[in-house]
């Protein structure tokens, strides 16, 4: 199982998420960079970065416990702990990632969502949803900075240059 990427490069699909959620690492640093002097002051953007975080939290505990995982709970009041808990969160998924098999990205995981109601996904589902959950509320957040006349730096998946 292969992926064309651009350029005509082929990669397995394992390896591409690995690629693309170097993107996302790499665009989350950016956005954190970016909302760092006002961070504590706008209501708005703080909790749409806190959301990021916590989505990974939530997902990262959900495949790997079954569960939402108790640190989603922990309050994030500071941009250092918003960014020390961005960084844990991001290396537990690269980790996670790297340890991957193809066939588990396919298989199926169940876990308790907050209605307290079973749930099936399949690990493919989930590493699709973060990068596009993520680019979607960078955007919100690029607009609200751009409304308090802050300087965005790009987060574009295009712009992002590693090797392959």
């Amino acid at each position: 199982r292969y992926l064309l990427l651009y350029n005509f490069i082929f990669l397995r699909v394992l390896d591409y998420f690995i690629y693309l959620f170097g993107h996302l690492f790499w665009a989350e640093k950016t956005m954190a960079q970016n909302i760092e002097a006002i961070f504590e002051i706008e209501v708005s953007i703080r909790e749409l970065a806190i959301h990021l975080v916590k989505a990974y939290e939530v997902w990262f505990s959900r495949y790997t416990s079954g569960t939402f995982g108790e640190q989603t709970f922990l309050p994030i009041q500071t941009y250092s702990t918003f960014v020390n808990r961005l960084e844990q969160a991001q290396n537990r998924w690269s980790q996670l990632l790297r340890n991957l098999s193809e066939d588990q990205l396919n298989a199926s995981f169940y876990y308790w969502d907050f209605g307290n109601t079973l749930q099936e996904r399949k690990l493919l589902q989930v590493l699709t949803h973060l990068p596009l959950h993520s680019a979607y509320h960078r955007g919100q957040i690029a607009l609200l900075l751009r409304q308090n006349n802050i300087k965005v730096h790009p987060t574009d998946f295009v712009i992002y240059k590693p090797v392959i």
